[in-house]
């Protein structure tokens, strides 16, 4: 069984560690905003962080999206650019 917590972190459940019961509490239902929480004791869980912990290095996602940034920025002012030339 996987529970992720509010704070984003994931509780795996297996084996002697399962729940006899599990509770679900739903809050007052709006259209697409519906509610439900588990409560569990989480020293009894490993949590597994939804992120990798940072290395000191630049993973290949931020180089990635570093570089898309630079590609989005550059096409953008180029664009502008164009405009203003065309605009005069």
């Amino acid at each position: 069984m996987t529970v992720q917590a509010a704070d984003g972190r994931l509780h795996y459940l297996a084996g002697d560690n399962l729940p006899d019961s599990i509770s679900l509490y739903s809050g007052v239902t709006y259209r697409g905003a519906h509610l439900a929480e588990v409560l569990l004791n989480p020293k009894q869980a490993p949590a597994v962080p939804l992120l990798p912990p940072p290395t000191g290095l630049i993973s290949q996602r931020d180089a990635f999206f570093l570089v898309l940034g630079f590609f989005g920025f550059s096409l953008i002012s180029f664009l502008a650019e164009q405009v203003a030339y065309a605009l005069t």
